[in-house]
């Protein structure tokens, strides 16, 4: 279920389309190996029409659920392997972090992407 807040969709649109593209960007990387700087960027789109959100990501589209809270909104991807994937962002800063659980070849590889977004 995609639960559309007010905070996003009163943000900049694509008017013919009624989309909302939020824009991020991630500067630092924490992992197992520790903290560095690694440069990464996520594209969502949410369709005002349909409550359908998409991430434009390095891996290609992918469908994602919205959450609105009351102060963030976090969308969430879960994949084929049974991994999950967060982005979070605080409604009146933007500030983000994007955490990834994966699993690769019977592996778990975590790690978080600090960073901001905008729309």
């Amino acid at each position: 279920m995609i639960i559309l807040g007010a905070a996003l969709l009163s943000g900049a649109t694509d008017a013919a389309a009624e989309v909302v593209n939020v824009e991020c960007v991630f500067d630092m990387r924490r992992d197992a190996d520790g903290t560095k700087s690694d440069r990464m960027e996520l594209h969502y789109k949410l369709d005002k029409t349909t409550g359908r959100a998409i991430l434009e990501g390095n891996a290609g589209l992918s469908d994602v659920v919205l959450h609105m809270g009351t102060e963030g909104f976090s969308f969430i991807e879960v994949t084929e392997s049974g991994a999950v994937m967060t982005t979070t962002v605080v409604i009146s800063t933007g500030r983000a972090v994007h955490s990834r659980n994966t699993v690769i070849v019977r592996e778990l590889v975590e790690s978080q992407y600090l960073g901001r977004c905008s729309w």
